[in-house]
């Protein structure tokens, strides 16, 4: 994987989920780490996304989640809070989910901390 400055890096993700009568819960948890070489600085960055979400039968939902990267080499970090409504449609015979929302800035160093954003998905489902 690429990061800007064309270094090269890895790392291990888990995510973990439980699903039961309409509600979803979880979080997603993975570390980057990448060496720099003669000119580039190390990274080692951690993202951490737990999440909350209630469907309906409808295909209609509702969701919050918090996302949370950390750069452990420059000991910073930026959280938000993302507030999300859901829906189902179709195209043709695929089914798509879409969802819009805003998004919050909880925690951020000054210069890069902004009140709050927007936050939009398209996804394509494959159900078996």
């Amino acid at each position: 994987m690429k990061q800007s400055g064309q270094q090269f890096g890895m790392g291990p993700s888990l995510v973990a989920l439980k699903q039961k009568s309409g509600w979803t819960c979880g979080g997603l948890i993975k570390q980057f780490l990448g060496t720099g070489g003669n000119d580039k600085a190390d990274i080692s960055q951690m993202f951490v996304n737990p999440f909350l979400t209630y469907n309906w039968k409808s295909g209609a939902g509702i969701t919050a989640n918090l996302e949370w990267p950390q750069n452990w080499v420059q000991n910073n970090s930026v959280v938000f809070f993302e507030h999300m409504v859901s829906g189902l449609t179709s195209f043709g015979k695929r089914k798509v989910s879409y969802a819009a929302g805003l998004r919050l800035n909880i925690a951020a160093p000054e210069p890069v901390k902004s009140q709050f954003g927007l936050s939009a998905s398209v996804v394509l489902l494959f159900p078996k």
